[in-house]
């Protein structure tokens, strides 16, 4: 079968694709030329399109009607260009690759045949005519989320598509929504149950720092580090150089190399304003510890974010729940400047902040007297500062305690406590849209048990739940969870 996109305007470069076209009823104008295509391919062999011209420079440009044939002449390795006018036809058994980095612009058609395959992850179907469904030949595709943005690995990108070309017609939806999480499973644990620590990923290594382990009263000093196996599972967990004093309740942030903790709570127990930093080695361990610029006030039960070399802390406080948002540029010697204070928040405590095409989101928290569903976002400006922070689309139920991270275009926040301080399991993700407001929350896999007080990373389209109470249970528990990001 051949299903033939005509005429449509689409672009896809660095990874991202703009595209407009007919609306779908528009396109039942062509379905004259899809059945002449279908026949004339099918039963007229000798009037199929010539063989394209052979890449200039590692790319494809098509000027005329052409074909590929056989599946090593794809765009393995360059960008491809298909001019108005002109028709690329995929013939039985063509994969076409587009590899991360390069591009599409279409201008003309795409033809393709039964078994031919188009493969490139990580693409998002648009919903350009308003149907309520992202998948015909008007809506394609792109990397980050659009509004109304449903991902999909388009045809067999990845070694478990959801999407393949027999799926991919006219009318039908390729699979389901973006924005969920897959299976979760166990992987390698901490060499000892944690609480309270912070967690973040490197190079392929997840780092856990300080908190405080089971059945003890004081925080340790204690940094693990493992390696994320090419199957995504978790290795062996390592200790590295120790922090100076012991903390909990802190923020770390990796840039450039360095791991840096912000504030917490340090054995005394005192909220500090310290902030230590230190080197991840060539061997991924990590260096010595150094003290560098303190915090303008001791905080704790803040969160912090890394964006273009500034260090962003927000809300938490001395004693509990504060609005403040600080700022600080980390120098060419990694050591972190003078801290700022810029555009506040409400008082929040012990929610979740991440960070994403130069916008900051914040959700959830307590303000001090019940938890929230407040989900604001700010621009980070010209000069680094953070502009006025505006509400957008509230979490589902309100939950503090909870923590988030951000992929390809999706924030996710799992987990926490509901207004009643009851743990919770769900797992939400909303789509950021084209205008950097979060869209509708969803609810995804949720938690395979009640967790509180967790750290979580993302790497490589997996999110990963690093020790934290185990809430109904008692104690702190060593257990590793991963799932992946789809």
């Amino acid at each position: 079968m051949t299903y033939l996109a005509l005429k449509l305007n689409l672009q896809i470069s660095n990874e991202k694709i703009s595209l407009i076209g007919h609306s779908f009823p528009r396109l039942f104008k062509f379905l004259p030329a899809l059945l002449f295509s279908y026949l004339a391919i099918s039963l007229f062999p000798s009037l199929a399109f010539a063989a394209c011209a052979p890449a200039v420079n590692g790319d494809y440009a098509v000027t005329t009607d052409c074909a590929f044939s056989g599946t090593a002449n794809g765009v393995d390795n360059g960008n491809l260009t298909v001019n108005q006018g002109a028709t690329l036809t995929l013939n039985a058994g063509q994969i076409l690759v587009i590899n991360p980095g390069k591009g599409i612009a279409i201008n003309g058609s795409i033809a393709i045949n039964t078994t031919a395959q188009i493969k490139k992850t990580y693409l998002w179907m648009t919903d350009v005519d308003g149907d309520g469904w992202p998948a015909n030949i008007t809506q394609i595709a792109q990397n980050t989320a659009p509004a109304n943005g449903r991902r999909r690995y388009l045809m067999a990108s990845v070694a478990t598509p959801d999407c393949n070309d027999a799926a991919y017609s006219l009318t039908n939806d390729c699979g389901g929504s973006g924005g969920g999480v897959g299976a979760w499973t166990t992987t390698t644990p901490l060499p000892s149950a944690m609480n309270y620590h912070s967690v973040v990923v490197n190079n392929g290594f997840i780092y856990s720092i300080g908190g405080i382990g089971g059945g003890e009263s004081s925080p340790t000093t204690t940094v693990y580090f493992a390696p994320i196996s090419a199957t995504n599972s978790v290795g062996t967990w390592k200790t590295t150089t120790p922090l100076p004093r012991g903390l909990y309740f802190h923020r770390a942030v990796v840039y450039n190399g360095y791991i840096y903790t912000t504030g917490g709570k340090d054995d005394a127990p005192f909220t500090t304003s310290t902030v230590f930093y230190a080197p991840i080695s060539a061997t991924n361990s990590v260096g010595a510890w150094q003290t560098t610029t303190e915090l303008p006030q001791p905080i704790f039960a803040h969160s912090a974010v890394v964006n273009s070399g500034f260090i962003y802390t927000t809300g938490g406080g001395p004693v509990f729940q504060d609005g403040v948002v600080y700022y600080a540029p980390i120098s060419a010697t990694s050591s972190v400047g003078a801290w700022k204070t810029t555009t506040p928040l409400l008082p929040v405590a012990f929610h979740s902040t991440v960070v994403n095409n130069g916008y900051i989101y914040t959700m959830g928290g307590t303000n001090g007297t019940a938890v929230t569903s407040t989900v604001y976002f700010a621009q980070i400006s010209a000069t680094s500062s953070v502009g006025a922070w505006t509400r957008t689309t509230p979490l589902p139920q309100a939950v503090g305690y909870n923590s988030a991270v951000v992929n390809n275009g999706f924030i996710y926040v799992i987990g926490g406590l509901d207004s009643s301080s009851t743990p919770i399991s769900a797992v939400y993700s909303a789509p950021i849209s084209a205008t950097n407001s979060v869209g509708a929350w969803q609810t995804t896999t949720q938690l395979p048990t009640l967790l509180g007080y967790y750290s979580t990373v993302a790497n490589n389209g997996f999110v990963y739940i690093i020790g934290g109470p185990q809430i109904g249970i008692g104690g702190a528990t060593s257990t590793v969870y991963f799932a992946p990001l789809q």
